[in-house]
């Protein structure tokens, strides 16, 4: 006799197949359900842990095709940290010393000496292993320990931006080919392009086999463009070489590039960094004030994460436009 109870995270997961699809219930009488839960839980809990433990590191996941959850095998086990490692070996080592010691049969009572089995010698070469890596571990904690405290001594930078140079990247002229001519014609900046956006245009302007119609057309506009306000000699515009070198024009533009400046991105960045100079205006408490007067512009969120680590001011093209009021 009783009522059928049922466990409220069984009601909560009824259909979520991968578990059960029938819901588990007891028999209780009233003033015990509590008790008859308790037990109907930890049977529920112990099965669904031997069931885990069968299909050995199983998860699953959803299938849309058949609307339903299905188990997948992961590619890795789920390793320990070495720290644990390195607490599990040594009492594995321990165990296995002292099951060796008890079936030592002492051949001499003077001579009580006994040699490592390979099995033994094979644990506590892991072990010195694993003691290298934690302390490898514990080093590189410690360098990066002492980089947060250097940091936190010589106190925080706090950046002013007040632009008045604008690095683009090649997307920006491809892209917002308008918005870049906007820039321009406010003469309110100026406006600086690396010679590689430009020899990076001049190539998919040439195209290949390969190269999307749509693109090669927008690369041309750009440098026609570009080439266009260059011959007019405009105070606001400059070319920038990977060395640094400030050009008026653009009609010697061919540069040899070394692979130790990295990729297009990295030289673009570089370039910015050239105006970035270390203009402290003043101090509050621990933190130091620095101007910057250069700001790149692109949508490209790696090169904005890079930027970030140089310290040189960011941000997508469309949001500047909006800041600097042009639309």
């Amino acid at each position: 006799n009783g009522t059928n109870a049922y466990l409220i995270e069984d009601l909560f997961l009824a259909g979520f197949k991968p578990l059960e699809p029938i819901l588990l219930f007891c028999k209780v009488s009233t003033g015990h359900e509590e008790p008859a839960l308790s037990n109907l839980r930890l049977k529920s809990l112990i099965e669904i842990l031997s069931l885990m433990d069968e299909q050995d590191n199983w998860c699953y996941v959803f299938d849309e095709k058949d609307n339903e959850y299905k188990p997948i095998q992961t590619s890795e086990k789920i390793t320990l940290s070495p720290e644990k490692k390195f607490i599990e070996l040594s009492e594995t080592i321990q165990e296995e010393v002292e099951d060796f010691e008890d079936d030592i049969i002492y051949e001499d009572d003077d001579n009580e000496d006994f040699h490592e089995t390979a099995q033994i010698s094979e644990l506590k070469a892991q072990k010195v292993a694993l003691q290298k890596i934690i302390q490898a571990q514990e080093e590189q904690r410690n360098a990066a320990m002492a980089v947060i405290e250097n940091q936190r001594r010589l106190g925080r930078n706090i950046f002013e931006n007040c632009p008045s140079t604008i690095v683009a990247d090649t997307n920006c002229y491809i892209d917002h080919l308008a918005l870049m001519q906007a820039l321009l014609q406010s003469k309110m900046f100026c406006i600086v392009v690396p010679l590689i956006v430009i020899n990076e245009l001049d190539g998919l302007k040439k195209g290949s086999s390969n190269t999307n119609h749509r693109l090669q057309q927008s690369a041309g506009l750009a440098v026609d463009m570009l080439e266009d306000w260059f011959s007019r000699k405009d105070s606001c515009l400059r070319a920038i070489t990977s060395n640094g070198t400030e050009m008026t024009t653009i009609a010697f533009r061919a540069e040899e590039f070394s692979n130790d400046r990295g990729n297009n991105d990295d030289v673009i960045l570089s370039c910015c960094v050239r105006y970035c100079k270390e203009n402290i205006t003043r101090s509050e408490g621990d933190s130091r004030i620095v101007l910057r007067s250069v700001v790149l512009l692109t949508d490209d969120r790696n090169l904005r994460v890079k930027a970030h680590t140089r310290s040189v001011p960011t941000t997508d093209i469309v949001t500047f436009i909006k800041m600097a009021k042009l639309i």
